[in-house]
């Protein structure tokens, strides 16, 4: 048998090399992810705190500890170092992702000093995780400083490009926070005075928060919401100019300055909010924000009618967005009765707070102290094991009238 030309000899030695590499790399390193039985078909690059670092197509990507379940080969003995990490990251999603929010919390909290320092995929599920549960509890301004924490894990940046560059670094279950801007949508910039919000506005947790040094993103939006609740506790707001140009920071400086800037400023932030409304195709949770800005924007005001004004505007959330905000509506309620009854109208405040009981018995808005000064019919006889309080008149459509996504049929 004639020997092969040496052309022919070297493609073949070439061939060998190439399937021969292929073959060493594949067995050099596989990363297996939870729920899967085959391992990830893309090379492992690195291995670092954030996640393992492959290449998958035409670039490289992260994936986040709590999806990976082991990786082989090389690299197994780098990232056995950081299994528990991957271990109590991986049963804090599943608890959350199962509902379990209660036994999920422990978990993060255990990871935030960590998370902080090493921003990136694996942090991000852990600050996802935190806003999750502290707003299933209604631990408000502790979710606020959560998703804070969010945008540094994140690089600084709301844009969406950067999860691109990941896999996982989410937490499957209905969406908390808006694709688009970046917002908590449950988390408006609007707040009642409590003994919590007392607590909170003045904590030393919003040092940290408003440094500028890794994110003037995150750390605008902690000034603003942070003079949101200085303000409804009573102390200077401490507004001052914005330095970031985003959307999420855009809005929420309209509704902050609307409620707690000087006369000029809360006519201009009510009047670019107006023009919010008047967008096409707007989202009901964004239109919830800006009627609520609005509306006590306008109940700030000296005269009646622009009072009534913001009356109407506030309304607009528990009659066409009760399933959008409940939050919000409970809160606009509870807002529009004490307007209403210093206003003088002590029937449309006590139908207005009846709503409220009727609808949001165990929200925090219908426990604001504020709310003591308007009495309802049978309200006394019922906290003392008397007769129930009539049902006062809706101020709107019913919640069985309005479409589940809010808008108006």
């Amino acid at each position: 048998m004639a020997s092969p030309s040496p052309s022919r000899r070297i493609a073949l030695i070439i061939l060998t090399a190439c399937l021969s590499g292929a073959l060493a790399g594949a067995a050099d390193a596989q990363v297996c992810l939870h729920g899967q039985s085959d391992p990830f078909d893309g090379e492992v690059q690195s291995v670092g705190p954030q996640g393992v670092v492959v290449r998958a197509g035409q670039g490289t990507k992260t994936i986040s500890w709590d999806r990976i379940r082991e990786v082989r080969g090389d690299h197994g003995a780098e990232a056995a170092k950081f299994a528990p990490l991957a271990d109590q990251v991986w049963r804090a999603r599943t608890r959350l992702e199962r509902g379990d929010f209660a036994s999920a919390e422990p978990l993060l909290d255990g990871l935030v000093d960590r998370a902080r320092a090493e921003p990136g995929p694996t942090a991000v599920v852990v600050f996802e995780g935190l806003v999750r549960c502290r707003l299933k509890r209604g631990a408000q301004l502790p979710a606020v400083w959560a998703w804070l924490d969010w945008i540094r894990a994140r690089g600084g940046t709301l844009e969406k490009g950067v999860a691109v560059a990941w896999i996982g670094a989410r937490i499957d279950g209905p969406a908390e926070i808006d694709e688009d801007t970046g917002l908590v949508t449950a988390l408006p910039p609007v707040f009642l005075r409590d003994a919590g919000l007392d607590a909170g506005a003045a904590s030393e947790e919003w040092a940290r928060a408003t440094s500028s040094a890794d994110s003037e993103t995150a750390a605008d939006l902690a000034m603003l919401y942070r003079a949101a609740a200085r303000f409804e506790a009573g102390l200077p707001p401490e507004l001052r100019p914005v330095k970031s140009e985003a959307t999420a920071v855009r809005l929420v400086g309209e509704i902050v300055r609307a409620r707690v800037g000087d006369d000029g400023e809360r006519k201009q932030a009510r009047d670019a909010l107006l023009t919010r409304l008047g967008t096409k195709d707007i989202e009901p949770w964004m239109e919830c924000w800006c009627r609520v800005g609005i509306g006590r924007s306008l109940v700030r005001e000296q005269d009646p009618e622009l009072r009534r004004q913001g009356v109407i505007q506030m309304l607009h959330v528990p009659a066409r967005f009760i399933r959008v905000s409940p939050q919000l509506a409970a809160l606009a309620l509870a807002e529009s009765a004490v307007t209403l009854h210093e206003m003088g109208d002590e029937a449309g405040a006590a139908s207005v707070k009846g709503e409220l009981i009727d609808r949001f018995s165990r929200s925090a808005a219908a426990g604001w102290p504020r709310l003591r000064e308007v009495h309802v019919q049978g309200e006394a006889a019922a906290a003392s094991g008397g007769t129930t309080p009539q049902k006062a008149e809706k101020p709107g459509s019913s919640p069985e009238s309005t479409p589940a996504d809010g808008r108006p049929r």
